[in-house]
This record gives structure tokens, C-alpha cells and sequence, in this order.
């Protein structure tokens, strides 16, 4: 299900990987992410399974993490669900757990997201204006 969700077109359009993901590319996927620096959960709303949240390249030292969400069926795009979920998982990693700083990535051509995650706190980071896939940074600040 996670991989038919992460090769529908909505979901590709948005990430800077885009090739065709195969079983056997997702099996090494998780080989990799499944571990204790990696959470993913299924977003569960109205009885059903409708996308993926997560916090990855967690520095439990550090206190840093990286989160990224998504949702294939366009008609929860613009219900609150996204931003719940992911005020969610951006307010308690920062402020329940006090860890240091969260980051995003969001595609440079892709102005909806950019303008989400800066409604959630988030800024582009320093010396990401050109860059193809740009790096957001949230503090507790």
C-alpha cells in the first residue's frame, strides 16, 4: 500500500526521487529505515488508511529531526487533516520532548508545500534559495 501510495503521480510530482519504486527497491528501503532513527506511521482518518507521516534521521543526542508527510487523495488536501498531522508531529518532538531543531525538504517548484511548512514555522535554510530540493529548518523559537 505505502509503495503503490509513494508511485501514484500526486505523490511523485513532489519528491525529488521519481523513479519507479519496485518491490524489491522497497524491501531495501526499509532494510534501511527500519531502525530507531526512523519512525513512519499510516495516517488513519475517518476509518480509513489515506497516507504517511514520519520523522527520519532522527540525532537522539543532538536532538534534531527531519519529517515529511503524504497524502495521495487529493480531496484531503485541503481539509485540515495535513496540518493537524503535521503540527502534530512537528509540536511534539520540539516542545513535549525539547529537541533542538527540525528540518524539511520541499522542492523548489513545489509553492503550495513551501507556503504549508512556513505556516507551520519553518524557514528555508541558509544558502537554499537555488537549490532543487531545499532544505526547511524549524527551532523551538
Amino acid at each position: 500500500m505505502v509503495r503503490q501510495w509513494r508511485n501514484d503521480p500526486v505523490v511523485v510530482r513532489n519528491y525529488a526521487f521519481r523513479e519507479y519504486i519496485t518491490p524489491e527497491m522497497q524491501k531495501e528501503w526499509f532494510k534501511r529505515i527500519n531502525n530507531f532513527n526512523n519512525l513512519y506511521t499510516i495516517i488513519h482518518y475517518n476509518n480509513e488508511k489515506v497516507g504517511v507521516i514520519n520523522l527520519k534521521n532522527i540525532d537522539w543526542e543532538n536532538r534534531t529531526f527531519e519529517g515529511g508527510i503524504f497524502i495521495p487523495d487529493e480531496k484531503q488536501h485541503n481539509t485540515p487533516l495535513p496540518a493537524i498531522v503535521s503540527y502534530l508531529t512537528t509540536e511534539i518532538p520540539l516542545t513535549w520532548f525539547d529537541w533542538n531543531v527540525g528540518y524539511a525538504h520541499v522542492l523548489r517548484t513545489n509553492v503550495q508545500t513551501q507556503s504549508f511548512i512556513r505556516q507551520l514555522g519553518y524557514e528555508l535554510a541558509p544558502g537554499q534559495e537555488e537549490a532543487e530540493n531545499q532544505k526547511y529548518i524549524i527551532t523551538k523559537a
